[in-house]
């Protein structure tokens, strides 16, 4: 895996350029989970960090239900194209206030003990074991007392590790998530495997996890 942080965003603003595997919609997890925890009268007192927005097809929709919701993004063209997409509908927003550009995956531009909630569709899982344990650290930073962190992330299975084999992935194992979350309350961990029929979709693992921060 490719650890060098300048290699990183050159792949990633070239992945975001060609629009190569990039989703347009929000997560159907994050959906759910947000929906379903925080009332619609509480949810504009709610910060909420977007760790890794790509190109803001979660926080768009954060900001839409409500919330009060930030961004972090290491790739300058993905911030460009999020800026596009948040000023469609929402006028009034900063850009540089509501997405912060991170220089190497680090959230300095964030106080400590800032967001009530962090969400993170797998972009953790973009980084490698030694980096990711450093970055989750800021992520916990960040984090006030009983925040809750949301993750997906690329789960340790055979049949995803295989079809991403030659592919940047770190593929967590239960016992990583536990390693990470160390002086945390792990609130649940649910596998999620999709395994095609038909078609030319490819089979795929991830693990969504809750976590506290105590």
């Amino acid at each position: 895996m490719n650890d060098n942080i300048e290699d990183l965003k050159k792949e990633w603003n070239k992945r975001y350029k060609s629009k190569m595997g990039i989703s347009e919609w929000p997560s159907e997890g994050i959906i759910s989970f947000a929906l379903k925890n925080y009332t619609e009268g509480e949810r504009k007192s709610i910060k909420v960090l977007d760790f890794g927005c790509g190109v803001g097809n979660n926080l768009y929709f954060l900001l839409e239900e409500g919330f009060d919701a930030y961004g972090s993004e290491i790739s300058s063209e993905a911030i460009y194209k999020a800026g596009k997409k948040l000023n469609h509908n929402n006028k009034d927003i900063s850009i540089e206030e509501r997405i912060r550009y991170s220089k190497d995956g680090f959230l300095d531009s964030f106080p400590n003990e800032y967001f009530d909630l962090v969400i993170d569709r797998e972009s953790l899982s973009q980084m490698e074991w030694g980096k990711l344990k450093k970055v989750f650290k800021d992520i916990k930073r960040v984090m006030k007392k009983n925040a809750i962190y949301y993750g997906e992330m690329f789960a340790h299975t055979e049949s995803s590790c295989d079809y991403f084999k030659n592919r940047d992935r770190h593929f967590f194992s239960l016992d990583e998530i536990k390693t990470l979350s160390t002086g945390m309350l792990i609130e649940s961990v649910v596998l999620k495997t999709r395994t095609p029929v038909l078609g030319a979709e490819h089979p795929s693992s991830e693990y969504c996890v809750v976590i506290k921060k105590i």
